[in-house]
Order: structure tokens, then sequence, then C-alpha cells
């Protein structure tokens, strides 16, 4: 008699932070521990109050004028261990809203997605697992996706069904399809606009440079918009005491920089109740990946100040390039052209103002951003600490190397 056939095990369990199945509960819990570990206690506690605060009437950012906007934590669980009191600012302390930029009650739920499905636009879970194994997993030929769907709607034509895609390029169509990921990037040129000598002009003048980027705006709201920063997310300001009330510094949030940031900003009444949203760009002259012509190129990275440090360490989208910027190479024959010296500086600063552009009208009006924990909220942004070696610190500052940058400033 012939052997029984062995029926198959169906994926009916699936994990709730992954996309991943398995045939048994106990798959799910073994998986759960070992890629989805529950977070340590944070001090991400964060006060919902509608009630914006006092008006601020300081005029300045001095330690006497912080207890204008405080409002004061216990040693209650949420603390992290060592922290007895914290202090949340209570102008920009964070009030949830809708997307309209109107506050929500307090204690209400965060909104549901706009997406109507979750898998758009994959009709179900298994059109995209499948697609995932084949494209990202196996990265299957073109050929072999066609000839898998072929033998996949024969099998199917006794049910009257049909495979999750036609071919491969319905299921490529598919995947390029899907509305998220990573920021698209685009170029802008660069070139000398000032006077020419008639006689024998330099060539660095004549020269164009590109300068790739990507919107820092978008960059911003996309980070915001990742689940993965819910459990290390400080959208508000706070000072962190000990048992002895000496200040703890632990994360961007808890420094005395940006509680002075959010007392200035506060002095404009349109921003109670917003987000302070602090930018945090670096940049390393000594990291080159060399271009195509008389360009060469070096990263510009952005963070933000509201992910917490472990976050920021553990996950690489909290610290995201946003440009590559140009360096004229034109040899050393004009490194005692003031012109030339005065170009590079220009091409440099230019390039940020740029890049940086779209952010100018949100740090002056709120503008409405999801945030991590789901919650809508009015976000106002500001430049925060540029990280820079010291190459690029004198680039910044427009001083020569090796000079005092006091002393440049006092004589000028």
């Amino acid at each position: 008699m012939p052997r029984a056939r062995l029926q198959h095990n169906p994926l009916r369990f699936a994990c709730e932070h992954c996309p991943r199945s398995f045939t048994t509960q106990s798959g799910v819990k073994r998986h759960t521990k070992q890629q989805h570990p529950p977070p340590p206690r944070t001090s991400t506690h964060v006060p919902h109050n509608n009630n914006h605060g006092p008006d601020n009437d300081s005029d300045s950012d001095s330690d006497d004028d912080f207890d204008a906007h405080l409002l004061s934590g216990d040693s209650g669980n949420h603390l992290t261990p060592g922290i007895a009191r914290v202090e949340y600012h209570n102008v920009l302390n964070a009030v949830p809203c809708n997307k309209n930029g109107l506050d929500t009650l307090a204690g209400a739920e965060p909104p549901p997605q706009d997406v109507e499905d979750g898998w758009f636009p994959f009709q179900n879970r298994i059109e995209f697992e499948l697609a995932e194994f084949l494209f990202i997993e196996e990265q299957m030929g073109q050929q072999k996706i066609n000839r898998l769907m072929d033998l996949w709607a024969a099998t199917l034509l006794k049910h009257n069904d049909t495979p999750p895609f036609a071919n491969s390029k319905d299921m490529h169509n598919t995947i390029d399809a899907i509305p998220l990921g990573d920021v698209p990037w685009k170029c802008f040129s660069v070139k000398y606009t000032g006077a020419v000598p008639e006689n024998n002009p330099p060539t660095w003048m004549f020269q164009s440079h590109e300068v790739y980027y990507r919107d820092p705006d978008a960059v911003i709201r996309q980070m915001h918009e990742n689940p993965d920063f819910a459990d290390g997310f400080d959208p508000v300001p706070r000072r962190e005491f000990d048992k002895k009330d000496q200040q703890v510094f632990s994360d961007f949030m808890t420094g005395n920089w940006a509680w002075r940031k959010a007392n200035k900003i506060a002095e404009n009444p349109n921003n109670k109740g917003a987000m302070l949203v602090p930018m945090i760009p670096g940049s390393d002259k000594t990291t080159v990946s060399v271009g195509t012509g008389q360009n060469e190129y070096y990263p510009l990275y952005l963070s933000i100040g509201n992910i917490q440090n472990r976050v920021r360490r553990a996950h690489q989208n909290a610290l995201v390039p946003i440009a590559f910027l140009a360096i004229p190479k034109s040899g050393r024959q004009y490194d005692d052209d003031v012109a030339y010296r005065t170009f590079r500086w220009q091409l440099y600063h230019q390039s940020l103002l740029r890049i940086f552009k779209t952010l100018k009208p949100h740090m002056e009006t709120p503008t409405v951003l999801r945030c991590p924990d789901g919650h809508f909220r009015r976000a106002i942004y500001c430049m925060g600490p540029y990280i820079a070696d010291y190459p690029e610190q004198a680039l910044l500052a427009g001083v020569v190397q090796g000079w005092c940058p006091r002393y440049v400033f006092c004589s000028s």
C-alpha cells in the first residue's frame, strides 16, 4: 500500500511586530523573544496637558527663568533608575493634535493610518511575503519567476483561481508602487558667477560642481513616522535630577541647550503646545568619495534630537545621509588666491543654504508631523549643533585654520 502523503502545515500564526508567520504558536513566541525583546524602561513618559501653561514673559535664556516653563514629574515607575525627579517643559509640551493641527482630547488614542489596507499595494499578506521572498531573500531572476507563476497557475486552474502575480513584471510593478521607502535623491549644480579676468582667467572659475541631496524636511518626517523609534522618542524637553538633586544629562532633550532653545521659542504664543524638533547635521571632510570629473564629494548627515542615544546607536535610520557636498579640486596653485578661497567658502555655505531651505518655513510656523507613537503633533524646527572636526569648523566659521576666531572677529 502506498504511503500516505504528508499534509502541508500552513503558516497560521502571525507575528504582531513584523510580517513573519509561523506554523505553531510556540514558533511565534520564540521568534518574538529573539527578534522583538521588550525595551528597557525609559524616562519617555510625556505629560499630556491640553492647558499649554503660563505665558512666557521672559526675555532671558538664563537659568533664573526656567521655572516659568516647568511641569514637575514625580518618582514614579516611568523614571530611569537613579533619577528621582523630572521637570518637563510646560509650554513646548508636544500636545497631540489631529492632522489639521487641532488639539485632541487628553488620553485620546492615536488616529488610524490613512491607508485603508495595511498591505497596499499588495492585495494581502501572502502577496507581500512572496514578493519579499522572491525579490529580497532569493533574488530570483525574471524567467524563473515567470516559470513559477505558470506552474502556480496550472495548479490552481481546477479551482478557478489565479497565482498571486501574473508574471515577474507584475510583481516588480507592485513593488515599485509601494508608497514607503527612502526619500529620493536630487541634484543641483553650483559654479562661480563673479568677475572673470580678461587675461589668463583661472580654470576653477569655469568649473561646475554638482551637489546631490535629499529633502531634509521629507527625511525628518520619515524619521518621525518610524514606529521603531516609539520606545526611545523624546517629544518634550526635560530636566532630570538624581536623589541629591543634581542634574543628570542622558539624552539630547535632557540637556540645557534644548531647554534654553525651548524657552526662546516659547516666547511666541503661537508655539504653545508645539513639539521642539532639533536638527543635528554633521559632516566629515576627511571621508571623501571620489566622483567624476573635477569634483570630490563628502557626506552630510542629519539626525534629530528627539531620538534617544540608545535608539540612535541601535538603528541606522536615526542618522541619515542627506547630501554629498562638492569639493573643488584645482591643485595647490590657487592656495594663495583670495578669490578662490572665498569661492570655496561660498560653495560650502550656499550648498548648505540650498539643501536646508525647505526647513526654514517650519522654523517660524509649526508644521504637523506624525510621531513614532502614532500621534500627530505640531512641530517647530530648530537648527541644533553642527557636528564637525576642526577643519570644517574653520570652514563653517569663515576663518583661516590656525587663527583665533575671536581675534579675527574683534579686529575686523
